[in-house]
C-alpha cells in the first residue's frame, strides 16, 4: 500500500494554486452579481491577502485558509441576503 507523501504536493505549479484562490474568491461574487462595488472591491483585496499569505505558506496552510475563508464567505452572504429579505420585508410593512 502506498503511503501519502506530503512533498508530493509541491511539485504542483504555484500559477494552479493561485487560480484557485482566485476562483474560491470570485465565486460569490459571479453567483451574486447584484451585489454593490463594495462587496467586489472587497474580494479583490481579499485576493491580494490570501496570495500575499500563500507566497508566505506552504501548501497545506493554504488549503486550510482557503478553507476557512469558504465559511466565511459563506457565511457573510448568508447575513447579506438575511438582510436584504428583512429589509424588504420591514420597507413593505410601511
Amino acid at each position: 500500500m502506498k503511503t501519502f507523501n506530503i512533498r508530493q504536493y509541491r511539485k504542483i505549479p504555484k500559477w494552479s494554486v493561485a487560480i484557485l484562490a482566485l476562483l474560491v474568491v470570485l465565486s460569490p461574487s459571479l453567483l451574486f452579481i447584484k451585489q454593490p462595488v463594495f462587496f467586489l472591491s472587497l474580494h479583490l483585496a481579499q485576493i491580494v491577502i490570501i496570495l500575499g499569505i500563500y507566497l508566505l505558506m506552504n501548501y497545506y496552510g493554504l488549503f486550510i485558509l482557503l478553507s476557512i475563508y469558504g465559511l466565511y464567505v459563506l457565511g457573510v452572504h448568508t447575513t447579506n441576503i438575511i438582510y436584504q429579505q428583512s429589509h424588504k420585508a420591514i420597507n413593505n410593512m410601511e
